[in-house]
């Protein structure tokens, strides 16, 4: 049975069955009697719901997860987006009947803030059955392709609000990919964004994948962040480096954040109902591997975060052996100076249970423990003390935990604890309170931090058959946010405790930054007397608060790179830093400027890319700009490469008066209050000798023209032939943006 069975032809297990015989395969029986047996509140194992509440408990976790998303952005684009989503939407897709049954519209997220959170319990019989519906997808498909809209699982949107980011705020994500989270984390730090603003804080993701952290760098491309970094390390093992705070001359001290964010590795039965496969391959020895590591990285975030700063730990696991068991571990071993924060007043309106204070422990074999002293000697090897509940657990407070179960709010099941570190517990925390601890001394007490870790870690308890198994279940079963995190199969990791690079600090290697072979090349700063920045500026008219100072490359030898990228000020100085060669750097920086390597010598080689223009923006002088008009975006939405002659006659007068090279063509809303918009578009054109060519790829075209009211069609199908027949009729014209983010 689903949750909202409403508008759905009736269906039976006879019929679910032959239709999925006619497909070639029978369909996933939702049933585990090892779960049931665990996980049951009948006293055999753990009391995670009331007796009464089980039955639709299961219920709600065999059924369909709704679609949910949430509108993304600064708070003022935002707004807009979600306001065009209430004014232009919501009224088409309401008193909807298919079959004689009312289908419900799209509703918000009651406790996600500002009315931002969307659920959608309309399934696909909708979309195929009602033009309206089908629309609605279509914009929601534009709009998710070009970061306007992230398609996000409900309860995986909770652990970045109970965070608190703020713009000043040093935010690590310990296992960041695929990245929804991350993104949340990015748009809190621009949440209060003003033109010409960039915050002073940075947000590092870091994921142990190198190939989903290349994942995650396509994700957060969307979000035109000078002022993210990626890297790629164990996070158990995230490295520590000297960073310049700017405070004072030679104030350095090791980097510490002011949020970290630990959504670890972890079984997923959580995820049940959009990754099926779990009923199937789910054993009570899933956790017992998965317990060492979730401590491990939960100590390391610890460690990494400052005094007075806050952590959230997440799964999405049921699973107390990875949840409350860890939580307890961390603060066992931490003895106060880190402890749960109540969080029942955050989010009001989002139902919860709070955390277990007792629990048992499962075998691989399904037995199960009451306590340590219970287990046999041969499974010790499996079973850890630290997998059951200490003796003081009262004094813990682990009812502050919350636990969020389907049946609550209609989501998937998830575990949330947030922490804050009240005392130091490491010799940077003692040596940033004034401490003062001689060489030796801190050399000392940081091993001995890095030992607990790798202790921890090490300690491993899962058979390479229950590894298998665990690895089957956590991997992503959709391209949305696929919760379940998998484990690092790579064996190489980056030691904490490691010398910085003998040649770190030597002048001549100072500006390229980096501690591995990156693919894509090193990092390298470029001064603000560089002569191709120099030539940029005086081409656009960039005014002199512009932060020259702030652009780097990705190559060793060519200081005038082919791609430029901006970052902010604070990501400037960690890339400084004497022993940056301990990151394992996989990207940073909003693509500003491309090199042309078309052959029109008369026009500027350089042009302004779609995904730095919302930064670059408030410091443009007019020298570029074009005042365009409502109909001279409808044209060069919708046809290739339009003649000049063909726009409004101020439009075609301002750029038959440029040089040949890159424009901003800037289009203010105001005058059309039934677009729904309510800020300044901005859009990079070439212009070519008698032609103008939109600088977006085909989704960031297909979004604008939804939200001006065209259709791209037609321009899709012509760039197509375009590119299939080679007719290049403007040798000088650069190619459209492949990659590039919307730029509104």
């Amino acid at each position: 049975m689903r949750s909202k069975p409403g508008w759905r032809k009736k269906s039976t297990k006879k019929n679910r069955d032959a239709e999925a015989e006619k497909k070639g395969y029978k369909e996933l029986e939702k049933t585990n009697a090892a779960f049931e047996a665990y996980y049951k509140t009948n006293g055999q194992a753990q009391s995670i719901v009331p007796e009464e509440e089980w039955n639709t408990f299961l219920e709600f976790l065999r059924a369909e997860l709704p679609t949910t998303f949430r509108v993304t952005g600064t708070r003022r684009t935002a707004n807009e987006l979600n306001q065009a989503i209430r004014s232009r939407y919501i009224p088409l897709l309401t008193n909807i009947v298919i079959d004689d049954k009312p289908v419900e519209a799209p509703t918000n997220i009651p406790w996600y803030p500002e009315g931002l959170g969307w659920q959608l319990l309309s399934g696909k019989m909708a979309i195929k059955r009602s033009k309206e519906f089908k629309g609605f997808h279509r914009f929601l498909v534009a709009e998710t392709e070009v970061g306007n809209i992230s398609r996000q699982e409900a309860v995986s949107m909770i652990p970045p609000l109970l965070l608190g980011v703020e713009p000043h705020h040093l935010v690590l994500d310990m296992c960041a990919a695929p990245g929804s989270k991350t993104a949340q984390l990015v748009e809190a730090l621009h949440a209060n964004d003003e033109p010409g603003q960039i915050p002073s804080g940075l947000v590092i993701a870091n994921d142990a994948d190198s190939r989903r952290s290349y994942m995650l760098v396509h994700q957060m491309r969307r979000l035109q962040s000078p002022c993210l970094v990626v890297t790629n390390h164990e996070a158990q093992h995230f490295p520590n480096i000297q960073f310049d705070l700017g405070l004072a001359p030679g104030d350095r001290s090791k980097l510490q954040f002011d949020r970290v964010l630990c959504d670890v590795p972890c079984s997923g039965d959580g995820t049940m109902r959009k990754n099926a496969p779990i009923w199937t391959s789910w054993h009570m020895g899933n956790a017992l591997g998965l317990h060492t590591t979730q401590v491990s990285i939960l100590m390391r975030g610890c460690q990494l975060l400052q005094v007075g700063g806050r952590i959230v730990y997440s799964t999405c696991s049921m699973n107390p052996i990875e949840n409350e068991a860890v939580i307890a571990e961390v603060l066992r071993r931490y003895k106060g100076a880190v402890e749960l924060v109540d969080a029942s007043a955050m989010l009001p309106e989002l139902k919860r249970r709070p955390g277990l204070h007792s629990w048992k422990v499962g075998s691989k074999d399904g037995r199960l423990f009451e306590s340590y002293d219970d287990v046999p000697e041969a499974d010790r090897k499996f079973i850890r003390k630290s997998n059951f509940a200490p003796e003081n657990v009262a004094e813990m407070h682990l009812e502050h935990c919350l636990r969020i179960y389907p049946h609550l709010q209609n989501t998937g099941a998830f575990f949330v604890a947030v922490l804050e570190k009240k005392a130091a517990i490491t010799a940077v925390d003692r040596a940033k309170a004034g401490v003062e601890l001689d060489d030796e001394e801190a050399a000392s007490e940081t091993d001995q931090q890095q030992l607990e870790v790798t202790a921890t870690t090490s300690d491993s308890s899962m058979t390479d058959a229950q590894m298998e198994t665990v690895k089957r279940a956590l991997s992503p079963a959709t391209v949305e946010e696929p919760d379940t995190k998998r484990l690092r199969g790579d064996a190489a990791s980056d030691d904490a405790t490691t010398p910085a690079d003998s040649d770190a600090g030597k002048p001549e290697k100072k500006a390229k930054t980096g501690g591995y072979n990156n693919p894509d090349g090193p990092f390298t700063l470029l001064p603000g007397d560089n002569a191709s920045v120099q030539e940029i500026c005086d081409f656009y008219g960039f005014s002199e608060a512009f932060p020259r100072d702030q652009l780097l490359v990705r190559s060793e030898s060519d200081q005038n790179g082919k791609t430029m990228y901006f970052i902010s000020s604070t990501v400037k100085k960690l890339l400084q830093a004497d022993d940056i060669s301990r990151f394992k750097l996989v990207h940073t920086g909003v693509r500003a400027f491309v090199r042309n390597e078309g052959s029109n010598e008369k026009a500027f080689r350089y042009r302004i890319q779609a995904d730095g223009l919302s930064v670059l923006a408030p410091f443009l002088s007019a020298a570029r700009k074009v005042n365009a008009q409502l109909e001279d975006l409808r044209i060069i939405v919708q046809k290739q490469n339009p003649m000049i002659e063909d726009l409004t006659t101020h439009t075609k007068e301002r750029l038959d008066s440029m040089q040949p090279g890159c424009s901003i063509l800037e289009f203010d809303p105001a005058p059309y209050p039934d677009l729904d918009m309510f800020e300044t578009i901005r859009v990079p054109v070439w212009r070519a000798r008698v032609s103008v060519n939109l600088l977006l790829n085909k989704q960031e075209k297909r979004s604008l023209g939804f939200r001006i009211g065209v259709d791209t069609t037609a321009a899709e199908t012509a760039a197509a032939a375009a590119v299939s027949s080679n007719d290049n009729s403007e040798a000088a014209t650069p190619a459209p943006e492949t990659q590039a983010p919307s730029a509104q």
